[in-house]
């Protein structure tokens, strides 16, 4: 986690699973009995940001925004559970089931290739990033 000009952004890098579409990602807390609970929404950084990667050197981010990750019922608040871990589908993925076609869907529109340095989207970056 680090801080840049006040916005408090949370890393992970996503994991591609042997027998599933998508990539594979955690990202919990601790709780007061150190038991493993979802982020809270009162905790939770402002932007989670997600690397996955191929093994063709492709190299992607999923840029989240707190209140994103709120409205799809990720984070932890007073009437929702929300989610320890979760699948990321990159634009290159072709999910099958309905509820991996949705998710895609809105995962998709804070989804970012970063493969060529001289070609960066940086309208998009920087949308996301501020």
């Amino acid at each position: 986690m680090f801080n840049k000009q006040g916005q408090y952004i949370r890393f992970r890098v996503a994991k591609t699973t042997p027998n599933k579409v998508g990539q594979f990602v955690s990202f919990w807390e601790k709780d007061g009995a150190h038991k493993n609970q979802a982020f809270s929404y009162g905790k939770a950084t402002d932007l989670l940001v997600i690397n996955t990667f191929t093994s063709t050197n492709r190299f992607e981010q999923f840029i989240f925004l707190k209140e994103v990750l709120l409205k799809q019922k990720n984070l932890k608040t007073a009437t929702t559970k929300g989610k320890m871990a979760i699948r990321v589908y990159p634009i290159w993925d072709k999910p099958t089931s309905k509820q991996a076609i949705e998710t895609q869907k809105w995962q998709l529109e804070y989804f970012v290739e970063i493969n060529d340095a001289n070609n960066l989207p940086r309208p998009k970056l920087l949308k996301l990033y501020s």
